[in-house]
């Protein structure tokens, strides 16, 4: 019985503290909409991804951009290129994994931070059709402005 108790403490615990991270925008869940990252990100699946400094990003980071084309919209793609630009910005080329060039568009980072990925979860393959849509749909609403 205690170990039970134990458990549950850990698993309630471990939930709020994810609960916070996401409030307070230091880790971001995002759904995977476009097969681009195939084989390893499958679409329908997610990613979590953790704030970080621009300075800290590496050619070969996978991150969590805004899609010039729609803006309400995100891409989960590789950095292909890092480059400083006259204003002083950090500007990235990106491609995503499955794709034979890169992406046509030149990101600028405005700010310090970026979202980098960290995990992916295939749901594709482990939820039921009906909670996999709930879950996308719920990280749909969660990704910051």
């Amino acid at each position: 019985m205690l170990v039970a108790h134990v458990l549950l403490l850990a698993v309630l615990g471990t939930a709020g503290v994810t609960a916070f991270a996401l409030v307070q925008g230091t880790w971001m869940v995002s759904p995977i909409l476009s097969g681009s990252m195939r084989p390893e990100r499958a679409v329908r699946g997610v990613v979590t991804s953790q704030r970080v400094r621009v300075d800290s990003l590496a050619v070969r980071d996978v991150l969590v951009l805004r899609d010039p084309h729609k803006p309400s919209e995100q891409l989960v793609h590789r950095i292909v290129r890092i480059a400083i630009g006259k204003s002083g910005r950090i500007l990235l080329n990106a491609q995503g994994d499955a794709n034979a060039v890169r992406d046509p568009w030149t990101f600028s980072i405005r700010g310090n931070s970026v979202y980098r990925v960290r995990r992916s979860v295939p749901l594709s393959d482990m939820l039921p059709s009906p909670v996999r849509t709930a879950v996308v749909s719920s990280c749909s609403e969660l990704a910051p402005s």
